[in-house]
């Protein structure tokens, strides 16, 4: 494994909100970024939480992790691809009903989104 024992992942999604469609491409890349960056050179890895919740016929989505905060400018300077292409998939498929924000914490970076609560038929 690329990142051994540098990685710990928590996943907290309540199994009733299991079967909730989320599409393709919008919480993989958000994830790959927390690894990425949230890891980036640090000797003692990174801690990564992936939680889901519902909320007025919403699911709200978050990626935390606990590696370096983010330069309080960083939408001027440099917008990533993957962030752009979440955002722009997000605003494609639902428009306002969707939602992605990134904000610091006292210790990492937490990427919350929500798109509108709908299960998987079938």
């Amino acid at each position: 494994m690329r990142f051994a024992n540098r990685l710990q992942l928590s996943v907290n999604v309540p199994a009733e909100y299991m079967a909730a469609r989320v599409p393709s491409l919008i919480l993989q890349p958000m994830v790959e970024d927390a690894i990425e960056h949230g890891i980036g050179k640090r000797a003692a890895g990174v801690i990564i939480r992936v939680g889901a919740a519902r909320d007025n016929g919403l699911l709200p989505l978050s990626i935390y992790n606990d590696g370096r905060r983010i330069p309080d400018d960083w939408e001027q300077l440099r917008a990533g691809v993957g962030i752009s292409n979440v955002r722009a998939r997000l605003l494609s498929l639902y428009g306002s009903a969707s939602a992605l924000n990134i904000h610091n914490r006292d210790r990492g970076v937490e990427v919350q989104l929500s798109v509108p609560f709908k299960v998987e038929e079938g």
